[in-house]
């Protein structure tokens, strides 16, 4: 099926391209009338190009913190960073995938760990002081300035004993002067 314009409406078309850090504007004006019941087919005469920059903000990260919510933390807990991402610019988002995480255990820098959430409570043991650097980069390519966690402290878990059941009860021994 063929459209065919006839003019009866003053037809504006915008075009904004967003790359990286460019924009490229391309406006076309056609002043021609289209009619209603064309299937949104134009033509146009007049293309425009403006080439700018669309301003990017750097995110900032705060907020920092090795077990949120918890005022002590045990060798048998895991080590979990959490942190907020803000960025002035409404469209940017967190690009998860580029946040740089560094742990550091009693002032040494844990390469092992770099860029993980996460340290399991096997890697944890009683005195040790634990901190984090977190750095943020937003979609738009910008980098946060780190931001350093507090410093926590492992403490010893309460010891747990386990007995063993008996396996035969043959084996017990009953005594009356117990």
């Amino acid at each position: 099926m063929h459209a065919i314009l006839k003019r009866s409406h003053i037809i504006i078309f915008t075009l904004l391209m967003i790359y990286n850090s460019n924009f490229l504007l391309i406006t076309s004006s056609e002043k021609n009338m289209v009619n209603s019941r064309s299937l949104g087919c134009t033509t146009s005469s007049n293309i425009g190009f403006s080439l700018g920059s669309v301003s990017n903000s750097p995110p900032t990260v705060s907020n920092i913190q090795i077990n949120a919510g918890t005022s002590q933390i045990y060798t048998s807990d895991n080590l979990r960073v959490t942190w907020t991402f803000s960025d002035p610019d409404p469209l940017d988002v967190e690009d998860l995938s580029s946040t740089l995480i560094i742990w550091s255990l009693n002032g040494v820098i844990q390469s092992q760990f770099t860029n993980v959430t996460l340290i399991p409570a096997a890697n944890v043991v009683k005195g040790q002081c634990w901190s984090v650097i977190v750095a943020v980069r937003d979609n738009g390519g910008l980098w946060s300035e780190p931001q350093n966690s507090s410093h926590v402290v492992i403490k010893n878990s309460v010891p747990t004993i386990t007995i063993p059941e008996t396996a035969h009860p043959e084996f017990i021994i009953e005594d009356e002067a117990l």
